[in-house]
């Protein structure tokens, strides 16, 4: 990447993200960012997003990708019971990617910030042979952080929303749909889509919902908590691993969309299979006593935000299972690996 270029995409950035906070000392323009004033606990992320690994530029919309970066880091935050508070954001760009592209995916970025309450401090630019990637570092504050360590048996397992859209969405996305209607979603994103269900799952891909006030809302009131990123049977599996402990999972009680259940339907494929190894949900999963369930659902109701109970942890040499028509079976961690796709 030519210098020349390098510094206009960082003055493009300096503006877009001009700070508000009266804590930021210092931000983009300096070798490291200054905040004023930083007491407490606080927590720190980085995740990084990177080309026909995370996302494929052939449908995925810039601006919607962007959203995306800082939607996912917000995510770790959030599972942690934190608060995000200001970020650092890293880009290597390939030359052939053109200025407009980039500004699209900084304006998602800037319309993530926005609605989680995020600012971006500072971060670098630099060239790539190929391909793009997005990195986000990102610290917040948090008073009482849950692990995935803390899960013991006889906690409850919870989970919020519904599981299994955002791998829908991506299968459909990648494999199913045609050059017409993707040029659609490039187009418009989402909003191109007529069809209902199709509506709903592509926009959980493209365009994921962090429930932000989800998680420090249950810290102080749950064992253990993770977000749903590499799918249900994966992310189960680093509860009970850190925890020392064992599952049981009821299928049937597992939160399916309706637009999940009928676009299975359509395309004689198992929603329930869909749900437990499918990523990118980012929902979150977390155990709690029994004696804190109406607590619990109180204090979800009040943030709007729907819980399932989905079964119960327990000792370790249960292993981890599925109760489904009256059988019990094995749960396998078969849900997303950056290493194998």
């Amino acid at each position: 990447m030519k210098r020349k270029r390098e510094f206009s995409i960082i003055e493009m950035f300096k503006n877009k993200f001009s700070p508000s906070s009266k804590r930021i000392g210092l931000g983009i323009g300096d070798d490291a960012a200054v905040i004023d004033n930083f007491p407490g606990k606080s927590v720190f992320s980085t995740d990084i997003l990177v080309e026909d690994v995370h996302f494929d530029k052939s449908f995925h919309p810039p601006q919607l990708l962007g959203k995306k970066a800082i939607s996912v880091n917000v995510s770790d935050i959030n599972a942690m019971g934190g608060i995000p508070e200001f970020a650092l954001l890293a880009m290597a760009i390939p030359p052939s990617l053109k200025d407009g592209y980039i500004e699209k995916v900084g304006q998602g970025i800037a319309e993530g910030c926005r609605q989680y309450g995020l600012e971006i401090v500072g971060g670098d630019i630099t060239r790539s042979p190929g391909p793009f990637f997005i990195n986000i570092m990102i610290w917040g504050k948090v008073e009482k952080a849950v692990s995935r360590s803390g899960a013991r048996p006889g906690d409850d397992i919870w989970v919020t929303g519904t599981i299994g859209d955002s791998h829908a969405g991506w299968l459909w996305l990648s494999g199913e749909a045609n050059e017409k209607e993707l040029k659609k979603v490039r187009a418009n994103g989402w909003k191109g889509l007529k069809k209902r269900n199709l509506l709903y799952l592509v926009n959980r891909h493209l365009d994921p919902l962090v429930y932000n006030q989800a998680g420090p809302a249950l810290a102080g009131l749950v064992n253990s908590m993770i977000d749903i990123s590499d799918g249900l049977s994966n992310d189960l599996g680093h509860i009970c691993s850190q925890s020392g402990v064992g599952a049981l999972i009821e299928l049937d009680k597992l939160p399916l969309s309706w637009s999940l259940r009928e676009w299975a339907k359509q395309k004689q494929k198992d929603p329930f299979k869909i749900a437990l190894r499918g990523g990118e949900d980012y929902q979150l999963l977390f155990s709690g006593p029994p004696e804190k369930e109406n607590e619990i659902r109180e204090t979800m109701r009040l943030k709007g935000v729907k819980i399932t109970k989905i079964g119960k942890i327990q000792e370790k040499d249960w292993g981890i299972k599925i109760f489904h028509k009256k059988r019990l079976r094995p749960l396998k961690e078969e849900g997303w690996d950056h290493f194998v796709g």
